[in-house]
């Protein structure tokens, strides 16, 4: 009878399911420190979303060492033409991360790092103030580096800061540019793709046009020797 109730304790024991990962028994300061090592695509979209625990863990290491990594950029045209047109000259105002908002967390500041082209400093200044006091709206498309990678993407809650730079709401710029970032990838496999087999082509054309020299070579020495 003992020997049964040990058996049927054992079975108990092994089907109970484990209710704890090894993650979940560590401290949070190493749990955090292995986060930090995840791809960050992999951290936002899959860590993030396995329940409200891992979703604090990756926004505190997104905000602290994906954020800061981000560049963001807006190109204008000068001209006061409403459309454009191919010798336009435009302007670019990038943004450097600097600090997340106290006040608003929500928020992360970016302040302004370059201005080009130079030659056309003031007017760029005098047109980024004028788009600024008007707003940039949600079909605004702002070009987005990450990592290397720039992806053009629109993000309907940039607002300008008081004085310099603007203010981006960082779980945004996140969410779309991870959501955007493996079409990119998909794109320059194919444009790659599309590249090989151009490269492909004119290897093979120009062994034709070999072969056919050689060829019309032969006949004429042939001709000539006959």
């Amino acid at each position: 009878m003992a020997t049964n109730a040990a058996l049927q304790t054992n079975v108990t024991l092994r089907t109970t399911p484990v209710r704890f990962t090894l993650l979940e028994r560590l401290p949070e300061e190493i749990v955090l420190l292995i986060l930090g090592f995840i791809q960050p695509w992999d951290l936002w979209l899959k860590v993030r979303h396995v329940n409200s625990v891992y979703r604090s863990y990756a926004e505190d290491v997104a905000s602290k060492l994906l954020v800061p990594q981000f560049d963001i950029g807006l190109r204008f045209n000068l001209s006061s033409g409403n459309v454009p047109r191919w010798y336009d000259v435009r302007g670019t105002v990038n943004h450097r991360f600097r600090c997340i908002n106290r006040p608003n967390p929500q928020y992360a500041l970016f302040e302004t790092a370059s201005i080009t082209p130079e030659a056309q400093r003031d007017r760029v200044l005098e047109t980024w103030k004028r788009m600024c006091a008007q707003g940039f709206g949600p079909a605004q498309e702002w070009r987005v580096k990450f990592m290397g990678t720039d992806i053009e993407m629109h993000m309907p809650r940039v607002v300008p800061a008081d004085g310099d730079g603007i203010y981006c709401d960082w779980r945004e710029l996140l969410d779309v540019y991870f959501a955007r970032l493996p079409t990119i990838w998909e794109e320059c496999i194919n444009g790659a793709r599309i590249g090989m087999l151009a490269k492909e082509h004119a290897i093979s054309r120009a062994f034709a046009g070999l072969s056919n020299y050689y060829c019309d070579c032969i006949f004429l020495s042939l001709g000539r020797t006959s």
